[in-house]
């Protein structure tokens, strides 16, 4: 998974991983992204919009506010509006297409952040 920022005409790239052994529903390991993306940056977020383009309509439709039946995401949005409160930004949501979104760059590359070290020796 990745977050990109766009600010300024620049582009801040980040990247995370699920968690391997993750049992949780791809809505909230999608929730939980946000959450990390936005807690990440958001030395840069303060006192802004922000954009937020999402490929889950269950997180789209947590953080607009509108119904939400899983407690593991409502209290992920919980989280996300602390901070949004605590460091003055403001959310603007827009569902995109997974194909299409962004966000998603970063994970279908490789980079040199995703390379690490192994007992093995020589290249898999």
């Amino acid at each position: 998974m990745g977050t990109v920022l766009i600010q300024d005409s620049q582009r801040l790239v980040s990247r995370d991983y699920w968690p391997i052994d993750s049992s949780e529903d791809v809505d909230v390991l999608e929730s939980m992204a946000s959450l990390n993306a936005l807690v990440g940056f958001r030395g840069q977020l303060s006192n802004s919009r922000v954009d937020v383009h999402i490929d889950s309509r269950v997180l789209k439709s947590a953080l607009d506010s509108d119904d939400c039946n899983n407690s593991a995401i409502y209290d992920v949005v919980k989280d996300i509006f602390r901070d949004s409160r605590d460091f003055n930004f403001s959310i603007e949501t827009f569902y995109v297409p997974s194909s299409h979104n962004p966000t998603d760059e970063p994970s279908r590359d490789l980079s040199d952040l995703d390379c690490m070290l192994t007992p093995r020796r020589g290249c898999t």
